[in-house]
């Protein structure tokens, strides 16, 4: 065994964490040490090693008293040291003096760690920095998206808009964090929920089918639930359970919120490439317009004061939206790139 892979051996069967995935590899704990091995296929050999010999391995489940923890610790140490005087010749140490000293290192380590936590916790927080690593895709206007989550969600973030995940959702809970709008259709997991955390907001559900977006200027919330339940936390105030057809609408500077039914088609429409115009003012209509396809306009003349337009475009290119506009109202337009010029 050489040195660099005697001290892998013992730096794992120190580590609680391994001693824990070895004992119960699931999860984000079982993701990680698959990682690892791949990361260093060099040592698998080792890794195995070290992976029998704690499944091997039998402590008692009581911990020691302070003093027979001192005592513990003296006799390692004592023969530590002897063992140290011929570390150049490690490979001479008889097989049964090896494994009584891994087996006093390890019994030593876990007996600290159950004690005062503070032997391994350097290992425990690289663990930590590796589960929480996050993932984002963001969509610029004109873009639209689908995102296939960790669980199998499917997510259809909207133009404009930015979703959070982590690489791997953990054994309790499933999290994402949004900046705008998308549709969720969530694989159904009793045993985590799905939490989707829109500023201050908070939704969770099971497995579902829902709406949710949120508006960057003023940090309103709106949540549309197509199919499922979920529940939606606000801050100070009480949970609200929402069925198929509700929508909640949270006013984030007034501290407030309003139930109501929703037209499902017109709020989720967008996701299969469809806008859904239904008495859209002339402000509005080419906002909207704008960030759908990724363009600015400018406007000459005066709009007509009582502009209100109905539609439903699917799929539709911008040119024939604004040649259909002509047929209603005396405006001629011009696209010049990203540049859309309109002149009443």
């Amino acid at each position: 065994m050489s040195k660099d892979h005697k001290h892998i051996f013992y730096q794992l069967i120190a580590r609680r964490d391994f001693v824990d995935w070895v004992h119960e590899p699931v999860g984000e704990r079982n993701s990680f040490w698959e990682k690892w091995l791949q990361e260093h296929a060099e040592q698998k050999d080792e890794f195995l090693k070290a992976k029998e010999f704690v499944e091997r391995l039998h402590l008692p489940q009581h911990t020691l008293e302070e003093d027979e923890l001192e005592d513990l610790l003296s006799r390692v140490v004592a023969v530590d040291h002897k063992l140290d005087k011929s570390a150049n010749d490690f490979q001479n140490i008889p097989h049964s003096r090896q494994w009584l000293r891994v087996a006093a290192i390890l019994l030593f380590s876990l007996m600290v760690a159950l004690l005062a936590d503070k032997v391994i916790a350097p290992f425990q927080e690289q663990t930590i920095l590796e589960e929480v690593a996050w993932k984002s895709a963001e969509n610029p206007r004109g873009r639209k998206s689908i995102i296939v989550l960790p669980d199998g969600t499917k997510v259809h973030l909207n133009y404009e808009s930015k979703l959070r995940f982590p690489e791997h959702f953990n054994t309790k809970e499933r999290e994402v964090i949004l900046e705008g709008e998308a549709f969720f259709e969530v694989t159904h997991d009793a045993s985590r929920p799905f939490t989707v955390t829109t500023g201050s907001l908070k939704t969770q559900v099971l497995g579902t089918s829902f709406n949710v977006r949120s508006d960057k200027y003023t940090s309103d919330v709106k949540v549309s639930l197509v199919t499922g339940k979920v529940k939606v936390s606000i801050p100070d105030l009480p949970d609200n359970i929402l069925v198929p057809g509700e929508e909640l609408e949270y006013q984030e500077q007034e501290k407030n919120y309003s139930k109501s039914e929703f037209d499902v088609q017109a709020v989720t429409a967008w996701k299969d490439g469809v806008i859904v115009f239904k008495d859209t003012q002339f402000e509005a209509f080419i906002e909207r317009l704008g960030k759908w396809y990724g363009v600015d306009f400018q406007v000459y003349g005066e709009t007509p004061k009582d502009w209100k337009i109905n539609g439903r475009y699917e799929n539709e290119k911008l040119e024939d939206i604004l040649t259909g506009l002509q047929f209603m109202y005396d405006v001629k337009y011009k696209i010049d790139d990203k540049n859309v010029t309109l002149k009443f």
